[in-house]
């Protein structure tokens, strides 16, 4: 039984590992985490100089980033195992990344299907807006995976029932010994050891 409730445990923990908050630091980590996932969705944005001395564009950018680290916590969005990349275009490595993918403006989020940009939309917007945004284009998608997943998940967890009731029980050795002087408690009693009266 304690293996059956480990079993549902892990599964329902596993589920919740899909959604992720990755910073990538270069084209080639940003090319590789695409290919990792069926769909992502990243965000561009610069951190330069220019950008950060001015307050009111050093705070929105702020904002940005822990709003969408808290979109990667959203458990609808875990289920569905989709990936959500920063990438911070200062970076010299990343300096080509808006050319590559045509951005006209930043910051700009952008669906991926695996390495291919599906979909843009550009500015400081509303989570509102960002979730509507993933909506329109991956909710058929996501439906998918997260009704594949419940599916998959219920098929674990019936092997793991099985295997936990079918499981052999082992008690292990039953075993009394030692001295056990009875005439302590007064007459009519023998001394008993180890199966032997005397």
């Amino acid at each position: 039984m304690k293996i059956c409730k480990r079993a549902i445990l892990f599964f329902l923990c596993a589920s919740t590992l899909g959604a992720k908050d990755v910073r990538v630091k270069s084209m080639d980590a940003l090319r590789k985490k695409l290919a990792s996932s069926e769909y992502s969705i990243a965000v561009f944005y610069n951190t330069s100089r220019e950008n950060m001395r001015n307050e009111v564009t050093k705070q929105k950018i702020k904002d940005l980033e822990t709003m969408f680290k808290s979109m990667s916590k959203d458990s609808y969005y875990k289920d569905a195992k989709l990936q959500f990349i920063r990438a911070d275009v200062d970076r010299r490595s990343l300096q080509i990344a808006p050319k590559r993918y045509n951005l006209t403006k930043l910051p700009a989020f952008v669906i991926f299907l695996g390495r291919q940009p599906l979909a843009a939309l550009y500015g400081y917007i509303y989570r509102q807006q960002i979730d509507q945004f993933i909506a329109k284009n991956l909710k058929s998608r996501m439906d998918q995976a997260i009704k594949q997943a419940n599916e998959l998940r219920k098929k674990e967890l019936e092997k793991a029932k099985i295997r936990a009731y079918n499981r052999p029980y082992w008690y292990g050795p039953y075993w009394y010994g030692g001295f056990y002087p009875y005439w302590w408690y007064g007459p009519g009693w023998r001394p008993y050891y180890r199966g032997w009266y005397w």
